[in-house]
């Protein structure tokens, strides 16, 4: 006759302590049962869920569109003053060094950005990086942080250069101001509110790689 032990084993065989006498050990979720449920497949410690690499995904096409659309205006503006004495002098971008400023890290920014969206394909069409994880890990935060840092700058430097040319107190070519240049001050404006655009996404992209960074040093791969 079977002991109550046994038989309490035979009517619940999902328990760890049923293993059979095929040695084979029987886990509570049914894995390693024949026709069972499977278990659901777990990410790795130090990757982000498949949503938060799409939306990461969609912060460097943001932030490679927005920064493409700042170089170029930066790079197209260029104006003839419209002063009264009839003397007309042609304004361009590279005349102030915050606005060449902005067109450098605007570009910077586009490469890096279109670079990390084919990184980002390659990981969710064949998922595994192109890079070592480590070093993807640190290449990420590490470009994320460095270039956010460099357009923040930039912005903010051509902000105060673009209200000063709207209050006159910096003079195109020392005599003419946003009057005589209205153009000129409307695009530049433009090109450092799309810049901004740009920092804000990149901004963002570094909170997410240094989240999945910090999950990969505290948990392993």
């Amino acid at each position: 006759m079977d002991s109550p032990e046994s038989s309490d084993r035979g009517l619940n065989p999902m328990t760890p302590d049923h293993g059979g006498h095929n040695g084979k050990v029987v886990h509570y979720f049914g894995q390693g049962v024949e026709g069972g449920p499977a278990s659901p497949r777990k990410l790795g410690h130090g990757h982000l869920h498949p949503k938060a690499n799409t939306a990461l995904l969609l912060l460097r096409l943001l932030t490679f569109a927005f920064s493409l659309a700042s170089l170029v205006i930066m790079a197209t503006n260029s104006a003839t003053t419209t002063a009264t004495a009839g003397r007309h002098r042609t304004v361009n971008w590279v005349d102030f060094d915050t606005y060449r400023y902005v067109l450098a890290a605007c570009a910077i920014v586009c490469l890096y950005s279109f670079a990390e969206i084919g990184l980002g394909l390659w990981y969710l069409l064949k998922g595994r990086m192109v890079m070592p994880e480590s070093m993807a890990h640190w290449f990420d935060f590490g470009h994320d942080q460095g270039f956010a840092y460099l357009i923040f700058s930039a912005c903010s430097g051509a902000t105060a250069v673009a209200h000063n040319l709207r209050e006159r107190h910096i003079l195109i070519h020392g005599m003419y101001g946003c009057d005589e240049a209205n153009s000129f001050c409307m695009k530049a404006e433009i090109s450092i509110g799309l810049a901004f655009g740009a920092f804000l996404f990149i901004a963002l992209s570094s909170l997410l790689s240094g989240y999945r960074l910090v999950k990969w040093l505290i948990l392993g791969p």
